[in-house]
């Protein structure tokens, strides 16, 4: 037990240096907390009661608190707290404890008011919720007080105004969109945008971006839920201005509609995440056909085809089966050489019927031509197109995966059905190791409905010094 004079002399939390104090104090900020963009999609869906508070006000209520102590801990942590504003981020919505419709006009005040706030700022998660109570009033005295003068304020709402529907019934005002522009003015360190369903409910042109003095923007990730709409004219004006930086572009919940005019060029795009998406045979390679240099490309999605006028879906989808989109693969194959992480992951609608069985979808082609590929997650009904078993099954993966490769992870989700010919596969996948072959290859990962303790796989990729193991990834839904 501590005594007295020994607690005295116990350090404190502001006698501790900055250094220490920053690490501590981000463990309270996703984004120091993140080493890597995570698609939103991720992180939704985790069940958050309506009666539990959202961890992301405990989070930034943590930080506050923390500023209120004393200067020097102010000093360490008010950085932190302006390293993002993402409010009902994920599933944090969902918490009635929270109250989310007055956190955006202070924020907006606060960076156009303080600078050195702004330029702190690298996260930012624009969503309908936080316009809701918020004013027409309110968002012109904003406006009014961020643009000055008035006929500065007049050049920048000019695109917005000459956009406005003719015939709408109502005379143009500002609201969401121009707040969004506005973020984009004055954070000029952002790097990491979130827009969810209906924000920009119509386009953020560049040419009001420029009447504000910004002819390029910094953001390397725009992640982004669908909501039925055009993607390509709800994100034109922010492509174009940040097309040079943009590396990381994810796409949740979109459709083939959506992607039908997202065609501007990305010349540095790395990463492109496809995550619970109903996507048609045409709709990714027109959009991304100038992308070379692709390091990441994930596919998360349930397939519907685009199907010829007078087909009955049901029935094409009853005779031959979701597959991917063709032009999928062109798109890899022109990337090839510099794609390190693959994920291709076709989920079966729910209690969608098949006339026939035995034709389950398309079988991919051969990825040996990738000569990079590192990480590959990969659904096994990609893999075994077929419900009855093939000479070649033994051999598959063999022939499917490049000596590239570090990491297989694989997901089943028809059941036991493909359970023997998995085993058969991974079992010859483990002795062609021990042979010599794949020798990069460390880990190996199957869903932890596919219990293969039964078997000798474990065993022989032990032998192989490979480690193996059970694993499930996550798949975004929205149901």
């Amino acid at each position: 037990m501590v005594d007295f004079h020994q607690a005295r002399r116990l350090p404190v939390l502001s006698s501790l240096p900055n250094e220490i104090l920053s690490l501590i104090l981000g463990n309270f900020c996703l984004h120091c907390r993140e080493t890597e963009d995570t698609p939103h999609a991720y992180f939704q869906n985790t069940q958050r009661q309506s009666g539990q508070p959202s961890w992301y006000s405990l989070d930034s209520k943590a930080l506050h608190s923390t500023c209120l102590v004393s200067r020097n801990l102010r000093d360490v942590a008010q950085p932190i707290l302006y390293h993002q504003f993402i409010p009902g981020y994920g599933d944090c919505w969902g918490s009635a404890l929270s109250v989310w419709s007055r956190r955006l006009l202070p924020f907006v005040r606060t960076i156009t008011l303080r600078p050195d706030l702004a330029g702190m700022v690298q996260r930012l998660y624009f969503d309908i919720n936080l316009l809701h109570a918020v004013t027409n009033d309110e968002v012109e005295a904003v406006l009014g007080q961020a643009i000055q003068p008035h006929d500065f304020l007049s050049d920048f709402l000019g695109p917005f105004r000459d956009m406005w529907p003719s015939g709408f019934g109502t005379s143009y005002r500002p609201f969401g969109d121009e707040l969004a522009a506005l973020l984009l003015v004055y954070l000029p360190n952002l790097t990491s945008l979130s827009l969810t369903g209906m924000t920009p409910r119509r386009s953020i042109p560049s040419s009001a971006l420029r009447a504000a003095g910004v002819s390029s923007l910094r953001i390397r990730t725009i992640d982004l839920l669908g909501s039925g709409r055009d993607l390509g004219y709800r994100l034109d004006g922010i492509l174009e201005t940040a097309s040079s930086t943009l590396r990381t572009l994810n796409l949740d919940s979109c459709t083939s509609t959506e992607l039908h005019s997202l065609a501007r060029p990305l010349p540095n795009l790395q990463n492109l995440r496809f995550t619970n998406s109903k996507l048609g045979f045409s709709c990714i390679g027109l959009p991304f056909s100038n992308c070379m240099g692709l390091e990441t490309f994930v596919y998360d999605a349930v397939c519907e085809a685009d199907l010829p006028p007078g087909t009955f879906s049901m029935e094409r989808r009853e005779t031959h089966g979701p597959s991917l989109p063709t032009d999928t693969f062109e798109l890899l194959n022109r990337n090839r050489e510099t794609i390190k992480t693959l994920r291709l992951d076709l989920r079966f609608e729910q209690n969608a019927p098949f006339k026939d069985e035995r034709n389950i979808t398309e079988q991919i082609p051969s990825l040996r031509g990738f000569p990079v590929l590192q990480n590959l997650q990969i659904n096994s009904v990609l893999i075994y197109s077929t419900v009855d078993e093939r000479p070649e099954d033994c051999g598959i993966l063999v022939q499917l995966l490049p000596p590239s490769l570090v990491s297989l992870h694989m997901a089943e989700t028809i059941g036991g059905r493909l359970m023997p010919r998995l085993v058969k596969g991974l079992l010859n996948l483990a002795e062609t190791v021990l042979q010599g072959q794949f020798s990069r290859l460390k880990e190996v990962k199957c869903d932890t409905e596919q219990r293969l303790d039964d078997y000798d796989v474990g065993e022989m990729f032990a032998k192989a010094g490979v480690d193996f193991g059970y694993e499930t990834w996550p798949f975004s839904h929205n149901d």
